[in-house]
């Protein structure tokens, strides 16, 4: 093998483990964030309450959980395939396809639904990418 040769292939295997740390720094940094969100979400209905009622009837309230679920909707979309591929107990197309609709149907979403998403796959959400990055320490 030429030294030419050599020299190409460690710069080939370098640009590969480089693409698989930074897709791996980008992923964790987007979990990061989306757990985030997801915390803003909890330390939102600790604010104005658990009560659907509360939620029901005020619009601040409804925007306040409306904009981390698009900014989780976001970074779902930038995770890479692959990963989404491999952790399929997150339904990452149905969080995804619901920041679509709250973004260009918002007037016709249903409150029953975004306050169960609030309330039920957030913390999942929350749960699952807190796990994942603890174990990946």
């Amino acid at each position: 093998m030429k030294t030419s040769d050599h020299l190409q292939n460690v710069n080939g295997l370098f640009s590969k483990v480089f693409y698989v740390f930074v897709g791996e720094l980008l992923t964790k940094k987007l979990l990061q964030a989306i757990a985030r969100h997801c915390t803003v979400i909890c330390e939102t209905k600790n604010h104005f309450g658990f009560e659907y009622e509360n939620f029901e009837g005020n619009i601040i309230y409804q925007n306040a959980v409306l904009t981390p679920i698009v900014q989780i909707g976001e970074l779902v979309k930038r995770l890479p395939n692959e990963f989404k591929q491999q952790y399929t107990e997150i339904p990452w197309r149905n969080i995804a396809g619901m920041r679509d609709i709250v973004v260009h149907s918002y007037e016709t979403i249903d409150k029953v639904i975004l306050w169960s998403v609030a309330n039920t796959e957030t913390p999942k959400i929350k749960d699952f990418c807190i796990n994942l990055l603890n174990t990946e320490r």
